[in-house]
């Protein structure tokens, strides 16, 4: 069963011409943290990990992402590198899923929490576990996400994939 998320990511890819190469099974889904391959302009043929939008707080607070570094089972979470060609696709609160390759925003990130004095907590760029559980994650400022991921535009009606390139990406080319 597939979150609202990966349908709508689903469904984009389809009704954007995107060669949709390959489903997970359940421990695909589970263990390699993918849940479709396609091939994409930018980045050929790639493992898809779809993300939602997340807040703060469970229940609200501001949107952020969240980067999972170690799951609820103590295992390496969906943000840790694992050998296979995998590109997060995060649903942002403007409706556009904005793709980066796992490696690349860990190490973005992990920088980003050094920086922060690899301090635990709440807080952007902190480490943080929950209370009786296994996992470790990071809270992402949206910004920073888009700073350094690429947006995906399926422009209705013709259904025909874009992919913008963020301004200081352009400006390099």
């Amino acid at each position: 069963m597939h979150n609202s998320t990966e349908n709508e990511f689903r469904a984009l890819c389809f009704s954007g011409g995107l060669l949709v190469n390959d489903f997970p099974d359940k421990k695909q889904d589970i263990e390699e943290h993918w849940d479709i391959e396609v091939t994409l302009p930018l980045f050929g043929r790639r493992k898809i990990d779809v993300k939602g939008v997340k807040y703060t707080h469970r229940h609200g607070g501001a949107p952020c992402v969240w980067w999972e570094w170690r799951n609820v089972r103590g295992g390496d979470g969906w943000g840790v590198p694992n050998g296979l060609s995998r590109v997060v696709a995060q649903l942002m609160p403007d409706g556009v899923f904005y793709m980066s390759g796992v490696a690349d925003m860990a190490l973005r990130i992990k920088q980003a929490v050094n920086a922060n004095g690899d301090r635990r907590g709440r807080g952007e760029f902190e480490i943080y576990q929950r209370d009786g559980r296994l996992d470790l994650v990071t809270r992402v400022p949206i910004d920073f996400y888009k700073k350094y991921a690429t947006p995906l535009a399926f422009p209705a009606p013709r259904g025909n994939l874009t992919i913008e390139q963020p301004a200081e990406q352009s400006a390099k080319h």
